[in-house]
């Protein structure tokens, strides 16, 4: 089954080769094509070799794709370390699926990106979080908490939710994290699910 990784990896090595094969852009644009291939590939002292060059680090291809979004969809925590040292914006999406390196490195589970991320600053884990709550999927919710716990505020926002689809499960997983559950007059519920 090809997922959107899989697409966009195609879709970009192919317009790779156009550009290669055509001699289009300068060597500014070479060396952008170059070090979102290079990231890609996981080649952390090229990636480190072309930037040092003078190569912007937030360079985008056609699909809106830079080399912080390769590598974070390859999981190459080396080479995204490089470029959010380099000043990557961990929070530039993708022009194709409007997918920020978060969303890319946790649709592949890419935990020690997802770490690097979440150390540089880039928002988006309160979305992934309620996503996963959202959805009931337990397991998913427990790797996110694992990874990052997000303030009291959030963690009890997101139990409210658990609350009112009746997941206990989840329920006791987000308050085993800190969540505080609503009063039973906010929510108009018998919040003793959680409890039996």
């Amino acid at each position: 089954m090809k997922t959107k990784t899989d697409f966009m990896l195609a879709t970009i090595a192919l317009a790779f080769t156009l550009v290669v094969s055509m001699g289009l852009g300068g060597a500014q644009g070479g060396n952008a094509v170059a070090l979102r291939a290079a990231a890609s590939r996981g080649e952390v002292e090229v990636v480190r070799s072309l930037l040092e060059g003078g190569t912007s680090v937030d360079e985008v291809n056609e699909y809106g794709a830079t080399a912080l979004i390769l590598a974070c969809m390859r999981g190459h925590a080396d080479v995204v370390r490089v470029l959010l040292e380099a000043g990557a914006d961990p929070d530039l999406a993708d022009g194709f699926y409007r997918l920020k390196p978060l969303e890319w490195a946790t649709e592949n589970a890419h935990e020690d990106v997802i770490s690097l991320l979440f150390g540089s600053g880039a928002a988006g884990f309160d979305q992934l979080l309620s996503n996963a709550v959202d959805a009931g999927d337990t397991d998913k919710v427990a790797e996110l908490l694992e990874m990052h716990v997000p303030s009291a505020e959030i963690l009890s926002m997101v139990l409210q939710r658990a609350i009112e689809a009746r997941n206990r499960s989840l329920g006791e997983l987000l308050m085993s994290f800190g969540a505080v559950p609503p009063p039973p007059e906010i929510l108009n519920l018998n919040t003793e699910i959680l409890r039996r």
